[in-house]
């Protein structure tokens, strides 16, 4: 089972949660911001911090997320705008499950809006039921044991590794393919959009049993000016590809749940609905916030992962492959 205690988990909800009311921000979880006046490269542990903009008119946040079951004190709450102050953050935002006493809702009045205060709150069942919430009630997962083949026509002639013993195949985690944006790319993310981008892709595909699948990339939009690095950092663009992978798809039961993120003197800013399910021994949690549009309707957003499984899920009529919360 997963070795997270619940004061972590909360910490990468609140993470998730922020990442999709960022608007394009830079979320990052469990930081060591540097102390800005230290002579010595000080730096403090910062729960998440959230990074909005470009130089030279960038601004950051630090979120303090309350670890124990009761309310912060008005001590717990001085040392973190003393945090805030020594890197240099222009935000500070508090979360507790149990709120806050009335001596920092005070205080944050005085601070002005550099201070926000939330809570973080679990639902009831009938709560979620009562928002029309649907979701799959299994989860899949894939597993990629082995590249069995991979067959590559580059548009021009490439250069060949002569190291390379011929026909050996490569890790499905080594990234040897790039993106026209400069991103590169293993076997593995190539797989993912295949089969998490289109639920029909593993739709017939049996179940607990190894198989080996081919996939045939040409014509794939986002296969377009993909290129594969076939020697010394020498980039070829491909005219196909076509890879035969083993894997195994399992399903694992997935349990819903919900909890509202609420800022005080505001209300409701937006809900995480939770899944969890058990994948190879392991914790899988899916979070996927809701966000409230310009309507004041909640809308569901794209779920991160805070585990490291790859997996297939379906909420409403959003399915596919969640984003892991260190790749935000």
């Amino acid at each position: 089972m997963s070795t997270d205690p619940d004061w972590k988990r909360k910490e990468k909800i609140v993470a998730a949660i922020e990442s999709r009311l960022g608007n394009g921000a830079k979320v990052l979880w469990n930081q060591q911001l540097r102390v800005l006046a230290s002579k010595s490269a000080r730096k403090r542990q910062c729960d998440v911090v959230v990074i909005h903009g470009e130089a030279p008119r960038q601004t950051t946040s630090i979120i303090e997320v309350q670890k124990r079951g009761c309310k912060p004190t008005i001590g717990e709450f001085g040392g973190w705008l003393e945090k805030m102050r020594e890197v240099g953050a222009q935000h500070l935002i508090c979360v507790s499950e149990e709120g806050f006493p009335a001596s920092i809702e005070e205080k944050a009045d005085e601070v002005g809006p550099t201070v926000r205060l939330l809570t973080l709150k679990g639902l009831d069942q009938g709560k979620l039921e009562g928002i029309g919430f649907e979701a799959h009630p299994k989860l899949q997962n894939v597993r990629y044991d082995k590249v069995e083949g991979l067959m590559i026509e580059p548009l021009h002639p490439m250069r060949i590794d002569p190291s390379k013993p011929q026909g050996e195949m490569p890790s499905p985690f080594e990234k040897i393919f790039r993106q026209a944006d400069g991103k590169k790319l293993s076997i593995n993310d190539l797989l993912d959009w295949h089969f998490f981008g289109n639920p029909r892709n593993t739709a017939e595909l049996p179940r607990n049993e190894e198989i080996v699948v081919s996939v045939n990339f040409e014509g794939w939009e986002p296969f377009k000016g993909l290129e594969y690095n076939s020697f010394a950092d020498s980039w070829a663009h491909l005219k196909k590809l076509t890879i035969n992978i083993r894997l195994l798809i399992s399903e694992h039961e997935i349990d819903w749940s919900a909890e509202t993120y609420e800022q005080v003197k505001w209300g409701e800013v937006a809900w995480a609905v939770r899944g969890r399910a058990e994948v190879s021994g392991q914790d899988f949690d899916l979070i996927s916030p809701l966000i409230k549009d310009a309507n004041g309707q909640y809308r569901l957003q794209r779920p991160v992962t805070i585990s490291e499984h790859d997996a297939f899920f379906a909420i409403g009529d959003i399915g596919g492959m969640a984003t892991k919360l260190h790749e935000l």
